[in-house]
This record gives C-alpha cells, structure tokens and sequence, in this order.
C-alpha cells in the first residue's frame, strides 16, 4: 500500500492583472513576472475598459476573485491609464480588498500622478519596459 504525502506551501497564491493594449508589451511582462512569483496568476487584458468591467463583475460576484495587483499601462487608446484609476475609485474595490497597484509608463514619475488620483493609489510608477529588477523590488525578492 502506498502512504500519499502531500507537501502545500502556505503561501497563498496570487492574482494579477496585467492591463497593457500592447500584446508584445503583455507577453513579456508575463514572462518576467512569472520568472519571478511562480504563484502569480497573471490576467492579461488588452483594455482598460475591459479591466474596468472584470473588476465590477468580480466585486458583485466574488470579491475573492479581485486581484492582488494590478500593472497599469498609462498610454492607451479610448481609456488611458489615469482615467481607469478615476473609475477605479469610484467602484470602491478597497472596501473588499487591497489591491496593489503599479503604473507602467515610459514617460511619467510617481510626481505626475494627477491630483485627481489619491497618491495611496498607486504603490509606484515604474518605467516601460517592465524588468527583472523591478518585479524582484515589487515582490521582495533577492537576486
């Protein structure tokens, strides 16, 4: 007879949500945080819009089910990022769960957060591309 032992890490798992309209820009930056929090679920979505109504349905449905992070491009076409953040606020997810969120920009600093966003908001701004140093300082990794 064989004796199944199952060995669980404590650590939960983790949810993210990757909002970027740049596919290439989505594929690699889910790669390099795969490369560095394998118990990171990664939610690649090409629109604000879009991540704006799956954060809805997941506060109405399942709280459970919002992420832990978000990965915010600010250049995009139709809804840009600050204006996701102006509607971000006004879905209250805080009041189910903390939600990290990082901005993604190849032209903007943390000082350039409009004074329409709340600065606790936004954990950090961190310019384009996404890199290994990076993800390692947002996770807490060594090298």
């Amino acid at each position: 007879m064989y004796q199944v032992i199952a060995i669980m890490d404590d650590k939960p798992l983790e949810t993210a949500y990757l909002i970027d309209d740049q596919d290439i820009d989505r594929q690699i930056s889910s790669l390099l945080l795969k490369k560095i929090n394998k118990r990171l679920t990664i939610y690649p979505i090409g629109s604000a819009r879009a991540a704006l109504e799956k954060l809805r349905l997941s506060s109405v449905q399942d709280p459970d089910l919002l992420p832990d992070f978000i990965f915010l491009d600010i250049d995009m076409p139709e809804m840009n990022g600050w204006e996701f953040l102006s509607a971000y606020q006004e879905l209250d997810i805080g009041r189910y769960k903390p939600v990290k969120i990082f901005v993604l920009s190849g032209l903007f600093g943390k000082e350039d957060i409009p004074d329409a966003i709340p600065a606790h908001l936004v954990k950090a701004v961190i310019s384009k591309p996404l890199s290994l140093d990076h993800i390692r300082d947002i996770f807490g990794h060594s090298r």
